[in-house]
C-alpha cells in the first residue's frame, strides 16, 4: 500500500529533468500518473546508504502542548513536515535505520532522492517534507521539541522551488500556499485525510491551494511551472497557542429546558493549536446551570446563562456563549364536545345480535406542549346495566384504542395517544349492546367527580390529571323497535270564530312514523298536544283533532319499514295580547310487544308550530 520513499526518490530526478513536467501546458492526468508510477516503483529499487542518520533519542512521554508535537507515524510510509524550528525530535523507537528511513526528494541528486545529511540538514526544517519508512510493524511515534529561543531572523523561513515535483511542508502565513499559486500548476495530498501521516494509495489532487485544508505537521506535493523564491514562511514566538475559542451548543442549540442536558463543544483555533483542552465553567445570570468537566450544561432555574472555556495553554484565551434556561412545557389540554357528537335520538337494538352505537365524540387539544394520553376514565349515565352491555369502545379514527366491559365508571388504561402542540385528538365512545334491549338510555361523560383524563406533557417531567374539564354526551334510548319522525309541516295562524267577533289561534302538525325494528302500534289517542307560552308548555287546547293514517281514535299498526302519516289540527282561544303561543306535541305514545314506550323531550323537540304574536280581538 504504502510503497514509497525509494520510488518516489527516484521518480524525482526524472520528473525534475522530464520536460513534461516543465511545460506549463503539460497533460495533467499524465503527470499524475507519472508520479504515481514512480512512488508505486519506488521500494526496492533503491538501497539505503550507510550514510543514513541515525535519530536515537530518549522518550520521556507521550502528549501534547504549546512547545512540542507528536506525531503518529503508522507501519509504511509516512510524509511529515514541522511548521517550526526544532529544539530535537524522539522517536518512540530507537531512531536507527533497522527501524526508519528517512529520504527527502533531491532534484540535484542523480538519484533524485537524498537523506538529511545529504541534503546539508541536520534536523527536520521548516518548508521542508520527509518521507519517512516505519518498519517496526506497529504504529510508533515522533515527537518535535519547538526552539522558541530565537532570533527575528531565525524565525523567517525561505525556500526555492524548481520546475516540476516539489514536496513541501507547511508553515505560517496561513495562505502560505497562496503565495506561489500563480508558480504552481496542481498540489497532491499523498494521504487518505487531513488528519492522517500515511501515505495511501489513493491520493487527492487539487488545482487550487486555497481549497487544501492544510495539516502542518504534514507534507504536499505540488508542481511547479517556473523556478520561484516565493516560497516563504515564518514562525511566531508561539503560533500553535491558542488565539480564540467557539462554543456551540450540540444542533447549535442556545436553549435548554429546566432539568434537562445539552452536550457543549469547543472550535480551538487555529486548527493546530498544540494544546485544544479547555476548562468548562458557567456563569449563572437571572438563570442557573451546572457544567462538567466533559462540557456537558444541565438546566437548573430558568433564565440566562454564561457559558465559558478556557484555554490551558497559557494563552489566557476564553470563549464565552449564552444559554438560556427555560422552563419545564407542562401541556394543557382542553376537552370540548365535538360538533359531530350523536344528538339525543334513538338506537336500535337487534333480537338476536350484538348492535354497536356511538355515544359520544370529543376533541382533546394540547397547548404549551405536546401530550400523552395514556388513561381515560368515563361515567356512565343513564340506566344501563351488566346485561345491558358487551363492552364500552375508544376509538381513534376507525382505529380501536381499548374495549372494556360494564362498568360504572368505564376505564380505558395502557393508552398512547399522542398529541401534538397545538393540535387536536378526536376521539369516539362506542357501546355494543346486548341483544334485545329495549327501552333503557345511556350517555357517557368526563367530569371531575368521578372520571379523569391522565396525560404525560411531552416533556415527560409532568403528568397531566384533566379533572377541571367537563364532556356530556346526549342520551341514545334504546329500543327493539321504535318509529322514526320524518317530514314534519307546521303553520298557525289567526282566525275569526264563526258567528262571533273575536278570533282565535288555529295551528297545524303534520309528520311521518316510520317503524324500525319490528311492527309499532299508534294510536290518535296516545298523542299528546298542547299549546305553549312563556312560562308553560301544557295549556289545553280548544279543540283538536288528531288522525293517523286518517283515523282517529283507532289503534294503528306500522310495520317494520313501512310509514304512516299523522295529522294534527288544533285551536286555542282566551290569549292575551301581545303574548306569544304556539302548538306542540308534548307525548307521543307507542306499543311494541305488548309494551308502551313514551317518546318526549329531545326526541320529539321538532314536533311544534312557531310562535305567534296575539294582537288581540277585532
Amino acid at each position: 500500500m504504502k510503497k514509497f520513499i525509494i520510488i518516489f526518490l527516484s521518480l524525482a530526478f526524472i520528473i525534475f529533468i522530464s520536460p513534461i513536467f516543465v511545460s506549463a501546458t503539460a497533460d495533467l492526468e499524465a503527470q499524475i500518473e507519472e508520479l504515481q508510477a514512480f512512488v508505486a516503483q519506488l521500494q526496492g529499487q533503491i538501497e539505503f546508504s550507510n550514510t543514513q542518520v541515525s535519530l536515537d533519542y530518549p522518550w520521556p512521554h507521550i502528549g501534547g502542548g504549546p512547545d512540542y508535537h507528536i506525531l503518529e507515524l503508522e507501519p509504511g510510509w509516512n510524509i511529515v513536515s514541522t511548521p517550526r524550528i526544532l529544539l530535537s525530535h524522539e522517536f518512540s523507537v530507537p531512531g536507527t535505520v533497522d527501524n526508519f528511513d528517512i529520504y527527502v526528494l533531491d532534484s540535484e541528486s542523480t538519484s533524485g532522492w537524498n537523506t538529511i545529511e545529504g541534503i546539508g540538514q541536520n534536523e527536520f526544517t521548516p518548508l521542508y517534507a520527509y518521507f519517512i519508512n516505519n518498519k517496526t510493524n506497529s504504529s510508533q511515534t515522533l515527537r518535535f521539541n519547538y526552539d522558541f529561543e530565537l532570533t527575528s531572523s531565525q524565525r523567517l523561513f525561505q525556500r526555492t522551488l524548481n520546475p516540476g515535483w516539489n514536496i513541501v511542508g507547511i508553515t505560517l502565513p496561513d495562505n502560505i500556499l497562496t503565495n506561489i499559486k500563480e508558480s504552481s500548476l496542481l498540489w497532491i495530498d499523498f494521504t487518505e485525510n487531513q488528519g492522517s501521516l500515511s501515505v495511501s494509495e489513493s491520493w487527492k489532487d487539487y488545482s487550487r491551494p486555497e481549497d487544501i485544508d492544510v495539516n502542518y505537521l504534514k507534507g504536499y506535493a505540488v508542481f511547479i511551472k517556473a523556478k520561484t523564491d516565493n516560497y516563504i514562511g515564518y514562525q511566531n514566538l508561539n503560533d500553535f497557542s491558542v488565539t480564540e475559542i467557539n462554543i456551540y451548543g450540540e444542533g447549535d442549540a442556545t436553549t435548554l429546558m429546566e432539568g434537562s442536558s445539552l452536550q457543549m463543544t469547543v472550535e480551538v483555533l487555529p486548527k493546530d493549536s498544540s494544546n485544544k483542552e479547555v476548562i468548562w465553567s458557567v456563569v449563572n445570570g437571572i438563570g442557573e446551570a451546572e457544567i462538567n468537566s466533559e462540557g456537558l450544561l444541565i438546566g437548573i432555574k430558568e433564565g440566562s446563562v454564561m457559558v465559558k472555556a478556557t484555554a490551558t495553554d497559557g494563552s489566557g484565551i476564553v470563549g464565552e456563549k449564552e444559554i438560556t434556561i427555560t422552563s419545564i412545557a407542562i401541556a394543557e389540554l382542553e376537552l370540548k364536545l365535538n360538533e359531530n357528537s350523536p344528538e339525543e335520538g334513538i338506537a336500535i337494538t337487534d333480537s338476536d345480535n350484538t348492535t354497536q352505537h356511538e355515544l359520544l365524540r370529543f376533541d382533546v387539544k394540547a397547548t404549551k406542549d405536546s401530550a400523552k394520553i395514556t388513561e381515560i376514565k368515563f361515567e356512565e349515565k343513564g340506566g344501563l346495566g351488566v346485561n345491558d352491555v358487551v363492552a364500552y369502545k375508544l376509538y381513534d379514527g376507525s382505529t380501536l384504542l381499548g374495549s372494556e366491559s360494564y362498568s360504572a365508571t368505564p376505564t380505558f388504561s395502557s393508552l398512547e395517544i399522542e398529541i401534538a402542540k397545538d393540535s387536536t385528538k378526536t376521539l369516539t365512545v362506542e357501546v355494543e349492546m346486548n341483544k334485545a334491549v329495549n327501552g333503557v338510555t345511556s350517555y357517557v361523560s368526563i367530569t371531575p367527580s368521578s372520571s379523569h383524563i391522565v396525560a404525560i406533557s411531552g416533556s415527560e417531567e409532568e403528568v397531566i390529571f384533566i379533572d377541571d374539564s367537563v364532556v356530556i354526551g346526549n342520551i341514545t334510548h334504546f329500543y327493539e323497535a321504535a318509529p322514526v319522525i320524518s317530514n314534519i309541516t307546521t303553520n298557525i295562524t289567526e282566525t275569526v270564530q264563526e258567528g262571533v267577533t273575536t278570533t282565535q289561534l288555529a295551528g297545524t302538525i303534520n309528520f311521518t312514523l316510520t317503524a324500525q325494528g319490528g311492527d309499532v302500534v299508534v294510536t290518535s289517542t296516545a298523542i299528546d298536544v298542547k299549546v305553549a307560552t312563556s312560562g308553560t308548555d301544557n295549556i289545553a287546547p280548544a279543540s283538536s283533532l288528531i288522525k293517523v293514517d286518517g283515523k282517529t281514535g283507532t289503534a294503528v299498526t306500522i310495520n317494520s319499514g313501512t310509514s304512516k302519516n299523522v295529522e294534527i289540527s288544533a285551536t286555542l282561544t282566551g290569549m292575551t295580547t301581545n303574548d306569544f303561543y304556539w302548538f306542540i306535541v308534548k307525548s307521543l305514545k307507542w306499543t311494541y310487544g305488548g309494551s308502551e314506550k313514551t317518546m318526549n323531550g329531545e326526541l320529539i323537540k321538532d314536533l311544534k308550530t312557531d310562535a305567534k304574536s296575539w294582537k288581540g280581538s277585532y
